[in-house]
C-alpha cells in the first residue's frame, strides 16, 4: 500500500512544480490535455473541410472545440514518451503507433458500450481490427506522436512553464471547473438524446432542462459525425448529420453522441 501512496503523495505535492524539466507535473499534464483537445478538434474540422468539402463540427463536448480522443492520446504519448524524446525517430514512431492504436481501440469500445454510438468506423479500410483501428490511422498516430514528442510538446512545455505561477493556478482552476462541467453535461445530454430516440419522456426536472437546453437538432449538429449502434452491434448507415457512415474518413466526431 505504501508503494502506491508514495507516488500519489509526490504527485499531489509537486502538482504545480514546473521547475524540473525531467518531471511532468499535474499542472503541465492538464494543460497539455487541453491543448491536445483543442488542436485535435481543429485538425478534424480542417480535415473534414479538405476531404468532404464542408466544415463539420468534430468536437467531443457540447461547449468548446475539444476532441477527447486527441487529448487522451496526447497525454498518454506525453507521459509514456517523455523519457524517450532523445531516442531515434523510428523507436518513437513505433511506440506512438502502439499507444495510439491501443487507446483508439479502447475509446471506440468504451463509447459503444456506454453511449451506444461510435465516432469512427474503419470497417472498409484495409488491415482494420473490428473497424476500430486500422493500419493507415495507426501510422498517423505514429507520425503525430513523433511530431508531438520532438517538436510540439517541447514548445508547449516552455509556453506553459512561462505562465507566472500564481496567475497560472487561477487559470488552471477556472479551466478545470469549466472542462469538468462540460464533460458531465455533455455525457448527460448524450444519454438523454439516446433516451429521446427511444421515446422515453423526461423523468426528472433535470432531464426536462436537458431536453430544452440540448434538443435533437443541437446535438445532431454538435455530434455530427456520430453513428448509432443497434442491439446486434450494427453501425447505422448514416451519421447524425445525415452523411454516409460507410465513408472510411470518419474522425473523432464526439464522444459522440458523446464522449
Amino acid at each position: 500500500m505504501a508503494n502506491i501512496s508514495r507516488p500519489i503523495r509526490t504527485f499531489r505535492s509537486r502538482f504545480f512544480d514546473t521547475d524540473d524539466p525531467d518531471y511532468l507535473c499535474g499542472y503541465e499534464i492538464f494543460f497539455i490535455w487541453i491543448v491536445c483537445a483543442i488542436l485535435g478538434a481543429c485538425l478534424e474540422m480542417v480535415y473534414s473541410a479538405v476531404t468532404n468539402g464542408y466544415v463539420e463540427n468534430r468536437s467531443s463536448l457540447v461547449y468548446g472545440p475539444f476532441g477527447l480522443a486527441y487529448s487522451i492520446g496526447g497525454v498518454l504519448m506525453t507521459i509514456l514518451l517523455h523519457n524517450d524524446r532523445y531516442k531515434p525517430n523510428w523507436k518513437i514512431f513505433l511506440k506512438a503507433f502502439l499507444i495510439g492504436s491501443v487507446a483508439e481501440y479502447i475509446m471506440s469500445l468504451g463509447m459503444e458500450l456506454v453511449f451506444h454510438h461510435v465516432a469512427w468506423d474503419y470497417s472498409n479500410m484495409p488491415l482494420n481490427i473490428n473497424g476500430r483501428i486500422c493500419l493507415l490511422y495507426s501510422c498517423f498516430w505514429g507520425l503525430l506522436g513523433l511530431a508531438w514528442t520532438k517538436l510540439a510538446c517541447p514548445f508547449f512545455h516552455k509556453l506553459i512553464c512561462a505562465i507566472p505561477k500564481e496567475p497560472g493556478k487561477i487559470i488552471f482552476w477556472i479551466v478545470f471547473v469549466f472542462f469538468l462541467y462540460d464533460c458531465i453535461i455533455s455525457a448527460e445530454a448524450a444519454l438523454r438524446f439516446n433516451a429521446r430516440q427511444e421515446g422515453i419522456p423526461p423523468q426528472t426536472r433535470m432531464e426536462a432542462v436537458l431536453d430544452k437546453q440540448f434538443p435533437d437538432w443541437y446535438l445532431k449538429k454538435t455530434f455530427a459525425n456520430s453513428m448509432g449502434i443497434d442491439d446486434e452491434g450494427n453501425i447505422s448507415d448514416q451519421t447524425l448529420s445525415g452523411q454516409d457512415s460507410h465513408n472510411p474518413i470518419v474522425g473523432d466526431g464526439a464522444s459522440k453522441a458523446a464522449a
